[in-house]
């Protein structure tokens, strides 16, 4: 019984640290080309961060950053995610800094 209630505690503290590439955010592209967003309407900056948390956290910290930087780029109306900056590690964590575009 202890130790069913230690799984169910570790999955609910494991599970907060899960982020899920919404419809929207997948249409999302992200590239570190500046070319791919000229002439493109900017719509405003997005800086998103990661921490790693436990061994789950050490493996998708970068991970976890780019889908939730997805996810508001597309909560914005931006259809393309332009990096500017990318800080930290996968044990640390990670920040992640986009300029939003739109197609005009």
């Amino acid at each position: 019984m202890k130790a069913r209630l230690l799984i169910v505690g570790a999955m609910l503290v494991f599970s907060g640290c899960a982020a899920s590439l919404t419809a929207t955010g997948s249409a999302v592209r992200v590239t570190n080309n500046p070319e791919v967003v000229r002439g493109m309407e900017y719509i405003g900056t997005v800086h998103q961060g990661a921490m790693a948390g436990g061994m789950a956290g050490v493996v998708n910290s970068s991970e976890r950053a780019y889908t939730k930087l997805r996810n508001k780029a597309a909560e914005m109306g931006g259809d393309t995610a332009y990096i500017v900056s990318e800080a930290g590690n996968n044990v640390s964590g990670v920040t992640v800094t986009a300029e939003v575009y739109r197609k005009k």
